[in-house]
């Protein structure tokens, strides 16, 4: 506490308490298994769930933040969209009929992979070449 006040940090100076506590909480592992441990006292004070995301993920800004959620968003749609694009066909290749089965893919098959391909493309242009995990239409037409 001494150090701080001699940089003038001080309670009066901040407006709010100074803690000066050494106690941590681990708050989990990473995915190579380092041990992530948090301040106590800000942890009481909600401040790592704001934190955690943004040092993880190196997000400095509200721009970064909600383009973050634009991707999240869109991953979702994703993966919502290739699930009713595999009900879509599994029902289409559960069908007997031959002409039903073609209603089918026109009905439900072609427009799931409309969804699907829309979806995609409103994240592309915000994610880097190097993640996007789908040839872009550039690629298909001159490089394929």
């Amino acid at each position: 506490r001494e150090v701080l006040y001699g940089y003038g940090i001080t309670e009066e100076a901040m407006g709010v308490p100074v803690v000066t506590e050494v106690d941590v909480v681990r708050l989990g592992e990473t995915s190579r298994g380092i041990q992530v441990w948090f301040d106590k006292n800000a942890y009481a004070a909600d401040v790592a769930s704001n934190l955690a995301i943004k040092q993880d993920m190196g997000v400095a800004c509200k721009a970064e933040t909600k383009l973050l959620k634009k991707l999240s968003d869109g991953a979702d749609a994703i993966s919502d969209d290739i699930d009713a694009l595999v009900e879509a066909h599994d029902a289409m290749i559960a069908t007997a009929d031959v002409q039903a089965r073609g209603d089918a893919c026109r009905d439900s098959v072609l427009p799931a992979m409309e969804q699907l391909r829309k979806d995609a493309d409103a994240i592309e242009t915000i994610c880097s070449k190097e993640y996007w995990p789908l040839p872009s239409y550039n690629d298909i037409l001159f490089y394929l």
